[in-house]
């Protein structure tokens, strides 16, 4: 009775600060130890109350001590949850994507915070004579869900460096180049390779630092079709399923840099939110949750995963909560607004947000382009192509990124467009092949091939 008590009067104590006068009448009645059928009684009406505005509570929970990764759906509030123990590395399964995550989460218990793993990179690239004697640990940057701690290590001005290795444009293989050394929850060392990437299949092996117990395997793609990530338990020696179909964020435990003072940085494992690919998010911050408006935040909008992040709220002894911010997160079919209302800490893990649907997301063609013609011409193209478009309204604020056919971004740049139709030449002056092309128009993205010859 005691926990039922304190999850009702808290789901009120926010949205009760909507209905100044209901907020009054219920905390007389608490005052005054009335019984606790009127105090049901009252917040049923409240509740009641609180359904007319499209406002809805759900409660995601990472477990006690932090122990899960949640992936939660905002349309439906369904909740899917593993422990962090259930994988080690993790690979994009994104067509073009080659990114490779090493498992940051962490757990907590009674005796203070369980292992996690640590992935550092040797000096040495000889996979048979590894040398771990100064290895850097290295981190994922939490931006994309392209891009893992073992991309962090390329080297930005060589386009064929993916970190963990470089891409043949002949073959269109990428051939692992770089060692690693991850440390397990157990405590073992094993020193780490991607082999390779062919044929949308990650091979890679891994061993004792002495070359014992050699293990080569490999993760397909298309066996985990529609999911974010492919993960992979080194422990067990077997790849793992641990996404639902569908989700649009992620509650879970992560390591990122927070600033210790001095200028010095310290990397710190936080409890944070994530956003699912394709999903883009607005922070608005100072604003008076009842009356912000999405429309002024429009185009704002932002794909890096680590958007909303862990620091809604801040432990000064007790957990509080940025009152005064809130979230738009817009998936492919539809916008919220979310505000965090509550977090409960280690003892449950529970975070308990306010949702608001604010509406349906249009197709970007009807609702910008409104059925008129996006064209490039010529295609295929040497050197340059053109982007010919009809648009009802000018774009000042429009972003064209190129990617190569492994999903590399080769190039990008903001432009703008006037009303009516128009012809903008973009030079190509990159190798043969096939080429990706999407155009940022408004917070909504069109992809368009190029092909070079």
């Amino acid at each position: 009775m005691v926990k039922r008590e304190k999850n009702f009067l808290f789901l009120f104590r926010l949205s009760l600060n909507k209905y100044n006068l209901y907020y009054i009448c219920i905390t007389t009645l608490i005052k005054k130890k009335k019984d606790m059928k009127n105090f049901y009684l009252t917040l049923t009406i409240l509740c009641t109350l609180s359904l007319s505005t499209k406002a809805q509570f759900d409660q995601p929970s990472v477990g006690a001590g932090y122990s899960n990764a949640t992936y939660y759906t905002i349309g439906t509030g369904e909740q899917s949850s593993h422990e962090h123990g259930s994988w080690d590395i993790a690979f994009s399964t994104g067509q073009f994507s080659l990114g490779v995550f090493v498992n940051e989460g962490v757990g907590l218990s009674f005796t203070g915070a369980l292992p996690l793993n640590e992935l550092y990179l040797p000096a040495s690239t000889d996979f048979d004579n590894i040398d771990t004697t100064g290895m850097e640990r290295i981190y994922n940057d939490e931006v994309s869900w392209d891009e893992g701690a073992f991309n962090h290590v390329k080297d930005s001005n060589n386009p064929a460096d993916y970190g963990w290795g470089d891409y043949d444009f002949t073959t269109h293989v990428v051939n692992g180049t770089r060692v690693f050394v991850i440390k397990l929850r157990n405590g073992e060392y094993k020193k780490l390779q991607i082999v390779s990437m062919t044929g949308g299949v990650y091979n890679f092996k891994y061993a004792n630092l002495d070359g014992s117990n050699l293990v080569e395997d490999s993760v397909a793609k298309a066996d985990f079709a529609g999911k974010t990530l492919a993960y992979y338990s080194i422990e067990n020696g077997t790849d793992v399923d641990l996404e639902p179909s569908s989700w649009d964020l992620l509650f879970t435990r992560y390591t990122t840099p927070l600033d210790a003072g001095g200028g010095a940085l310290i990397q710190y494992n936080v409890t944070g939110t994530l956003s699912n690919s394709g999903v883009e998010v607005v922070q608005a911050d100072d604003v008076d949750p009842s009356s912000v408006d999405e429309a002024d935040y429009a185009d704002q909008y932002g794909t890096e995963l680590d958007i909303i992040g862990y620091d809604w709220k801040s432990y000064t002894g007790a957990w509080t909560i940025e009152q005064n911010r809130v979230y738009f997160v817009k998936n492919d079919s539809e916008i919220w607004m979310i505000q965090f209302i509550d977090f409960e800490g280690s003892s449950t893990g529970v975070t308990t947000i306010e949702k608001t649907l604010i509406g349906e997301v249009v197709n970007t063609e009807d609702n910008l382009l409104n059925s008129t013609e996006l064209t490039l011409y010529p295609n295929p193209a040497i050197d340059q192509v053109n982007l010919a478009i009809d648009l009802p309204t000018a774009i000042q604020n429009a972003s064209i990124s190129i990617y190569n056919a492994l999903g590399q971004q080769v190039d990008q740049f903001q432009t703008s467009f006037p009303q009516g139709f128009s012809v903008k030449n973009i030079p190509m002056n990159y190798r043969q092949g096939a080429y990706k092309m999407n155009i940022q128009l408004g917070g909504q993205n069109i992809t368009k091939t190029v092909i070079l010859n």
